[in-house]
């Protein structure tokens, strides 16, 4: 539209354009007005869709309904289903079935929470060489046989489940999306405006530039947020279900370890939509006490007297290689 602009404008005669410009001129006020309503419906759009979750007491923009969420989970879930054809783990393989029981430990242990039992959950497990493991809105879970090798054990599995499931309870999908979309509408007068103002090349290097800005300033910090807030409920998830929650601190203090003999991509958090291996362990370690006196107060046996966390942080960098070669992830 920026640029239908600018080729209409070119195409007026000088006398033409004066006239426009005054007939702007004699409107400015009607005109700034305008843009000042436009701004006002939607704050009052946003601040008419705030709602406080109600596990983190977090206030939210949400515009989109449980009922959307299936409708959306159904159709990425499809998507995705079709990405992987090739790749799908049969529900009879040994990986699977080891899945499927952590999951149903967790929901078991969480089933006073409405939103657990409201989820229709799902579990597909592929055979990709990715480290992966993810979540689909509606409850859709998606795991990759290869991070099994760099899990050492059921309660490192239950963390990085429960995170994903941290994700589907808190909405996190459809909170992005509602985020989006107002971004969306935000920008969409001063693109238009940069387009209708200037050449094409100088008004695409603006706005990617533009762009760039917006992602590193603000969406990619706002993910990251995300992603740390679901690692605390996930926490919580795991605890109620009776796991060594301090194996969390483990297995991001081995893909921390991992990260830094360069056997997983270098991280660049300032660019990244997750927070680093180092951040997560650390930010973990802090909530330890917290979740493992929510851990004793859910009735659960207690705790081995041997911290998986002393026994990591106590090998060498020499030990812990070869530690990695015994366990196959070198």
């Amino acid at each position: 539209m920026g640029r239908g602009i600018k080729k209409w404008w070119t195409r007026k005669s000088e006398k033409e354009k004066e006239e426009y410009k005054q007939w702007v001129k004699d409107r400015s006020n009607i005109i700034l007005g305008c843009f000042g309503l436009y701004g006002l419906i939607l704050f009052i759009y946003y601040v008419t869709h705030l709602e406080t979750d109600p596990l983190t007491k977090r206030s939210r923009f949400l515009i989109f309904n449980k009922e959307q969420e299936k409708q959306l989970g159904q159709m990425v879930l499809e998507i995705h289903l079709k990405a992987h054809k090739k790749d799908l783990v049969p529900k009879t393989h040994p990986a699977y079935k080891r899945l499927l029981r952590v999951i149903e430990k967790i929901l078991v242990a969480n089933k006073d929470l409405k939103s657990i039992r409201d989820t229709e959950w799902t579990l597909t497990v592929i055979n990709t060489p990715l480290s992966n493991s993810y979540i689909l809105p509606g409850g859709n879970i998606f795991v990759s046989l290869d991070i099994l090798k760099i899990i050492e054990n059921d309660d490192q599995l239950a963390i990085v489940l429960a995170h994903e499931m941290a994700h589907s309870l808190l909405l996190h999908s459809l909170e992005s999306l509602s985020d989006q979309l107002l971004w969306d509408f935000l920008i969409a007068v001063p693109i238009l405006l940069v387009w209708a103002l200037f050449p094409d090349v100088t008004a695409f290097i603006i706005h990617m530039i533009g762009e760039r800005i917006i992602n590193i300033m603000y969406n990619l910090p706002y993910s990251r947020v995300l992603e740390n807030e679901a690692d605390e409920v996930g926490l919580k998830l795991a605890a109620k279900a009776c796991i060594d929650i301090r194996e969390a601190v483990v297995f991001w203090a081995t893909m921390r370890t991992l990260t830094e003999m360069h056997l997983l991509p270098p991280e660049l958090p300032w660019i990244s939509s997750h927070p680093s291996h180092g951040d997560r362990e650390k930010k973990l370690n802090e909530e330890m006490t917290t979740a493992i006196e929510l851990r004793k107060d859910s009735g659960c046996p207690i705790l081995p007297a041997v911290d998986p966390r002393n026994k990591f942080y106590e090998r060498s960098a020499k030990e812990q290689e070869i530690y990695f070669k015994q366990r196959g992830i070198i």
